[in-house]
């Protein structure tokens, strides 16, 4: 059994309808892409592990439009299940929905404002949104929720919000078990109370209560560990943590203290009586975490939920790292363009991409390449050249590539297509621009009349056009069309001198050269692009307000992944909803 579904209506910027992955779900997105909003609704659908953990609608929980108006009084979660057996069909019968398909079933909350401060909610199921369901309908699925930032110390600590306690009352269930406990802490307090310490202590409470209080007022006393049932003795398990030897929590960093709360709560998950489902909410599992522990976690989140049937792990986060490491089809990106109040889902094993794209793209998708998932538009460039220049050249034509969420991500090569496929249509609604080589004839006969077609590859790349993504090609190359767009140009020469002085020296001299054929000689001439790139790009980077002409397919790939929607009459823009 698992959790297939969340629908959802009016509540928050949440999107429409989610699904899950029956074991591990990633959600990616930027900051307010909704990823919390989106936890906090399967908190409010789904019945708690503890009163910790469960939450009430507010009435900042009902939507708003983007001037910050409440657009409804009302909001509706429903959540479906999927594989359901005969033990979980029977204890859900009444929150059975053969209209969502066999074996599955559905739950749900429904919230109205009954005036501007009265929240009313009631619980639903089956396909008839029945309210009367056995209160089984309801308890067939709980959540376990972990926090962003959380506290790792205070929960492993001896208190009432201990974890450990819960692990231990659940790996003592017997009365028998419990009473040995009990009879171990006694014949140790027993032993403690005759220690002559101890009874050095009292003589002297004694002593000084008898002075301070005459024989009329007299108060016999006595000091004693503290007599325990069982709920108090496991309250004061205390959790220690070392690389050599386990120490006091505080002398660990908060990166393993929170891996430590982690296991503790799995290892409770993994002995605890079983209902059909347990869904583990994470927010932010990388925080304290460094890189690769972050690929561990994840690597092993993804490797135990494989193995366990009864648990499903839905985890947010920010982090490259965790993006890269998943699993494709694990992955849902949460997208929320400026200035509107709703967000979309989308499940990248949904995406109508190809196997072989599919192996492409995790084979390939490192932590720069993932950032990806995070952006607000997409710039995909074949090699180092383009990946170092093009924030300088945006600059020069009044755009900030960082200022307006645009990751460039450097795939290596030509291969293209298979990025592409997750910003085609049905895909991620994030512009990307592919920015490449045209690879014109690289030798033509007359230089100053050059036949700039494409070449087969070239032309073949234009058939990723579709969705959001557009390509812009280069007449011939980066380098070549440069220096077309400004021949002899003081920059361009001074740079190709710092890597090729005598080259440089020529290029300076050829004064009768037509801007085509000067940029054959510029290209000819430079064998270090990389280099060249760095160093072009060092100077542009100290010098903002540089002349230099920025080749035109370049000017639009930029313009395509930062344009801004136009202001409609009303003051919406394109894409806000009403």
């Amino acid at each position: 059994m698992f959790l297939e579904r969340l629908d959802i209506q009016g509540f928050r910027n949440c999107c429409e309808s989610v699904a899950f992955d029956p074991t591990l779900t990633l959600l990616l997105g930027e900051n307010n892409a909704g990823k919390s909003n989106l936890i906090d609704a399967l908190r409010l659908v789904l019945p708690a592990d503890t009163g910790s953990d469960r939450i009430r609608p507010t009435l900042s929980d009902f939507t708003r439009d983007a001037g910050g108006s409440r657009s409804c009084d009302e909001f509706t979660l429903t959540a479906v299940f999927a594989d359901m057996d005969i033990t979980a069909q029977g204890m859900a019968a009444n929150a059975l929905a053969p209209s969502e398909g066999p074996n599955k079933a559905r739950i749900g909350i429904h919230a109205w404002l009954r005036d501007e401060d009265d929240v009313r909610i009631r619980r639903f199921a089956g396909d008839l949104d029945w309210t009367d369901a056995e209160g089984y309908a309801f308890s067939v699925a709980r959540h376990i929720y972990l926090p962003p930032l959380r506290n790792a110390i205070a929960d492993l600590q001896p208190g009432r919000s201990n974890r450990l306690a819960r692990l231990l009352q659940t790996l003592a269930s017997e009365p028998s078990d419990r009473q040995r406990l009990l009879d171990l802490a006694q014949e140790a307090t027993d032993t403690l109370h005759t220690d002559p310490a101890v009874t050095r202590a009292h003589e002297l409470v004694q002593r000084t209560l008898d002075a301070m209080a005459p024989a009329r007022y007299h108060q016999e006393t006595d000091l004693a560990f503290s007599t325990l049932d069982f709920p108090a003795l496991a309250r004061r398990l205390q959790a220690f943590l070392g690389e050599d030897l386990p120490r006091d929590l505080t002398e660990s960093g908060a990166g393993y203290q929170n891996l430590l709360y982690m296991a503790v709560l799995l290892a409770h998950l993994q002995e605890a009586e079983q209902l059909p489902m347990n869904v583990l909410l994470i927010e932010e599992p990388e925080a304290h975490l460094h890189p690769q522990l972050q690929d561990l976690l994840l690597r092993f989140l993804q490797g135990t939920q494989q193995a366990t049937a009864s648990h499903q792990v839905i985890v947010t986060s920010h982090s490259p790292q965790f993006a890269s490491a998943a699993d494709l089809e694990r992955i849902v990106v949460l997208h929320r363009p400026p200035s509107t109040p709703r967000s979309t889902a989308h499940a990248v094993r949904d995406f109508p991409m190809a196997a072989e794209q599919r192996r492409h793209v995790r084979r390939f998708l490192d932590v720069t390449k993932a950032s990806l998932f995070f952006a607000r538009g997409v710039i995909l460039v074949e090699g180092i050249s383009e990946q170092l220049l093009l924030p300088q050249l945006a600059r020069i034509i009044g755009r900030d590539l960082a200022a307006s969420g645009v990751s460039i991500v450097n795939i290596g090569g030509v291969a293209f297509s298979d990025f592409a496929a997750l910003f085609g249509p049905d895909a991620l609604p994030i512009p990307c621009s592919i920015v490449s080589d045209g690879d014109a004839d690289k030798c033509p006969p007359d230089a100053d009349h050059p036949d700039l077609t494409p070449s087969p590859r070239a032309k073949k790349l234009l058939n990723c056009r579709g969705g959001q993504v557009d390509v812009f090609l280069a007449d011939v190359t980066l380098e070549w069309d440069l220096a077309c767009a400004q021949p002899r140009d003081r920059l361009l020469i001074s740079t190709l001198n710092e890597l090729h002085p005598t080259g440089g020296s020529q290029l300076a001299s050829m004064d009768d050269l037509s801007p085509q054929a000067w940029a054959f000689q510029f290209r000819n001439k430079l064998s270090r692009k990389a280099e060249f790139a760095q160093a072009l790009a060092s100077t542009l980077d100290a010098n903002h307000a540089s002349s230099l002409k920025v080749p035109d397919y370049l000017r639009r790939a930029i313009e395509h992944v930062t344009k801004v929607p136009a202001a409609n009459d009303d003051g919406t823009r394109d894409g806000d909803e009403p």
